[in-house]
C-alpha cells in the first residue's frame, strides 16, 4: 500500500508529463507547417491572373466554358452535323458534348484562359495561363484525351522543379510549367527552352503581379466578361499595324495609356464596351436635348452630338498647315491641294468661322435614300431623305450659314435658318420644322433617352434598312439577315481621363442567346416570319 505522500508525487508528476506532452505536440505541429510553408518547393495558391507578368503589354481573356454554354454548342453541333461534310462523318453525335468539356483535360470551366504577350530577349515572349482544377486531374486529362501516345510522351518529359512539375528545358522555343491551380505556357520565337524556362518559375515565384501593378487591368479582370483585351498602348507599338498608327498618331485623340475592350453575350443582345485611359479627352459632350425633336420615330439610321469645334478647328488648321502629316495619311492617287481646298471650302474657309456660329451641337436622322445619275457625270449620286439641325449661337450670320449648308443640295437637302439653328432637311419635312422646330412623329421613349446622356450616339435600325433596300435587286441577299437582326447602337461617354465607348447589338429573337444566333446565321441565313414592333422600334412579345 502507497503512502498519501507517494501519491501525490506521482500525481503530481503524471501532471506535468502530460502538459509536456501537450506541449511537445504543439511543438511538432508548428515545426510541421513552418516547415511546409518556408521549404523551398512551397507555392501558395495562386489564381491564374495573378502569374501574369507586371510589364505586360497586351492580355486576351476568354471563357471557353461560357461560350460554350451560350452557344449550345454540343447541340448546335448535333444538329447541323451535316453542314461539317466529310469531317461531320468522322464525329459520333453522342460523343459531342464530350468534346466540348474542356474540364476533360483537367481545366476550369468556370475561370478565364489568359494569353498575354511580355517583352522578351529576341522579341515578345507570347503566354497562356490555364486554370486547373489539380495537377493530377490535368495530367490524367491529357494521358487520355491528347491523340496517340502524345500525352503519354509529355509525361515521360516533365520533371519538377521548386514545386512546379513541367518541360523547363530544351532546344524548342517552348517551355511549361504548372502547379495545382495554373498551367503556364511561353513561347518565344528564336529561343530556346532553356531561356524560358527560368522566367516559368520567376512568374510563379513574383509577389505582385500585373494585376498588381495596373488597377486597370485589376478592374477589367474582375468582371469577368466573355472576351476581354487589356493593352498598354504605349508600350505596345510594335503590335500596332504600321498604316493604322500612321494614320492617327499624328492627332492628340490618338489612343494612349491603357485600353481595355469587353464582349458580353446576352440573350438576343451582344454587348462590346472599350475604354481608354489616358490621352487627351475627345471634344465630344451631350446634344442639347431640343435638337432631338427633329429625329423621325422611324428613322433608319441617327447620329447626334455636341463637338467642340474650337478644338476641332485647332486640330484641322495644324493639319491642314503640315502638309507631311497630311501626306502620310492620304493614298498616293489623291493630290494634297485638292483635299487641303475641299477642307477649306466645307468649313467656311477664312470667310466664316464656324466655330463663332455654331455651338457644335448637331442631330441627324435619315430616313430612306434613293441613287439618281447625275446629270453632268454618269456617276448615281444618293437622294437622301433626311432631317437634321445644327444649333446657332447668339448673333450668328444665319444667310451665310444657309449659304454654307447649301451643299446639301446635291444630294436633294434643303438648308433654312431657324430660331437659334440651321435645319438641313427634305423638303417633306421643311414646313414641320419651320412651324415648330419638330417633325411631325419625333422620336420618343426609350430610343429618344438614348441619345440624351452619351457625348454622342448614332443608332441603326436594321429591319427598316431591309425597307430600304428592297428597292435596290442586288441588296435583295442581305434582306434576310438583316430582318433577323434589330438595332445597332454605339456611344461614347468622354472624361478628362477616360473615354468610355459602348456598342450593343440586338436582335429580333429576344430569348435565345446572341452567340448562338450569330452562329445560326452563319449556317443558315435564312429570314424567319417578321417580328412587329412597337413606337420605339422594340419587339413585340409574341
Amino acid at each position: 500500500m502507497q503512502s498519501k505522500g507517494t501519491s501525490r508525487w506521482m500525481r503530481q508528476r503524471g501532471g506535468v508529463g502530460m502538459a509536456a506532452g501537450i506541449i511537445l505536440s504543439v511543438l511538432v505541429l508548428a515545426g510541421i507547417i513552418a516547415w511546409l510553408l518556408l521549404r523551398p518547393e512551397h507555392r501558395p495558391h495562386r489564381e491564374a491572373g495573378s502569374i501574369l507578368p507586371a510589364d505586360a503589354v497586351m492580355v486576351f481573356s476568354i471563357q471557353p466554358g461560357k461560350l460554350i454554354n451560350k452557344a449550345g454548342l454540343p447541340d448546335l453541333l448535333r444538329d447541323n452535323i451535316d453542314l461539317l461534310g466529310g469531317a461531320g462523318m468522322m464525329i459520333d453525335p453522342n460523343q459531342i458534348a464530350s468534346f466540348a468539356d474542356i474540364t476533360r483535360l483537367g481545366i476550369r470551366d468556370d475561370k478565364p484562359v489568359l494569353l498575354f504577350m511580355q517583352p522578351g530577349d529576341m522579341g515578345f515572349v507570347m503566354g497562356l495561363v490555364f486554370p486547373l482544377i489539380n495537377r493530377d486531374a490535368f495530367e490524367k486529362g491529357i494521358q487520355e484525351n491528347l491523340p496517340g501516345e502524345l500525352g503519354d510522351q509529355i509525361i515521360k518529359q516533365m520533371t519538377e522543379e521548386q514545386g512546379l512539375r513541367g518541360i523547363f528545358r530544351g532546344r524548342e522555343p517552348i517551355a511549361f510549367g504548372y502547379d495545382d491551380n495554373s498551367l503556364l505556357i511561353l513561347v518565344e520565337e528564336n529561343s530556346r527552352g532553356d531561356d524560358l524556362g527560368p522566367r516559368v518559375h520567376k512568374l510563379f515565384a513574383q509577389e505582385n503581379g500585373l494585376a498588381e501593378a495596373r488597377p486597370a487591368f485589376r478592374k477589367f479582370m474582375e468582371k469577368g466578361d466573355d472576351l476581354g483585351l487589356w493593352m498598354d498602348l504605349d508600350a505596345a507599338g510594335e503590335l500596332i499595324p504600321s498604316e493604322f498608327a500612321a494614320l492617327f498618331s499624328s492627332t492628340p485623340y490618338f489612343p494612349k495609356g491603357e485600353q481595355t475592350i469587353s464582349w458580353r453575350f446576352e440573350p438576343g443582345e451582344l454587348l462590346m464596351e472599350q475604354v481608354v485611359i489616358g490621352g487627351d479627352a475627345l471634344p465630344l459632350r451631350p446634344v442639347d436635348p431640343s435638337l432631338l425633336d427633329v429625329i423621325p420615330a422611324n428613322a433608319v439610321l441617327t447620329a447626334v452630338g455636341g463637338i467642340d469645334l474650337a478644338e476641332v478647328d485647332k486640330q484641322v488648321s495644324s493639319l491642314l498647315k503640315d502638309s507631311s502629316r497630311l501626306a502620310d495619311i492620304l493614298p498616293e492617287d489623291i493630290p494634297l491641294e485638292k483635299v487641303q481646298e475641299f477642307i477649306e471650302n466645307l468649313t467656311g474657309g477664312d470667310e466664316l468661322d464656324l466655330n463663332e456660329q455654331l455651338t457644335g451641337d448637331l442631330a441627324l436622322a435619315l430616313t430612306d435614300f434613293e441613287l439618281k445619275e447625275a446629270l453632268f457625270i454618269k456617276v448615281p449620286l444618293p437622294r437622301l431623305y433626311l432631317a437634321g439641325a445644327f444649333k446657332t449661337r447668339e448673333g450668328a450670320d444665319m444667310e451665310a450659314l444657309t449659304r454654307q449648308f447649301k451643299i446639301g443640295e446635291t444630294v436633294g437637302l434643303e438648308a433654312f435658318a431657324g430660331d437659334d439653328r440651321i435645319y438641313l432637311a427634305s423638303p417633306k419635312f421643311r414646313e414641320s420644322l419651320e412651324e415648330s422646330g419638330a417633325v411631325p412623329e419625333p422620336v420618343t421613349g426609350s430610343a429618344r433617352n438614348q441619345l440624351t446622356t452619351p457625348s454622342a450616339a448614332m443608332a441603326l435600325n436594321f429591319p427598316r434598312l431591309a425597307r430600304v433596300l428592297e428597292k435596290f435587286p442586288e441588296a435583295a441577299p442581305a434582306i434576310p439577315l438583316l430582318d433577323r437582326m434589330g438595332t445597332f447602337t454605339a456611344t461614347v461617354h468622354t472624361q478628362s481621363d477616360a473615354s468610355r465607348f459602348t456598342f450593343r447589338l440586338t436582335m429580333q429573337d429576344r430569348k435565345t442567346n446572341v452567340l448562338r444566333q450569330v452562329i445560326e446565321l452563319i449556317m443558315n441565313p435564312a429570314s424567319p416570319d417578321p417580328i412587329e414592333e412597337d413606337a420605339d422600334g422594340n419587339s413585340l412579345p409574341d
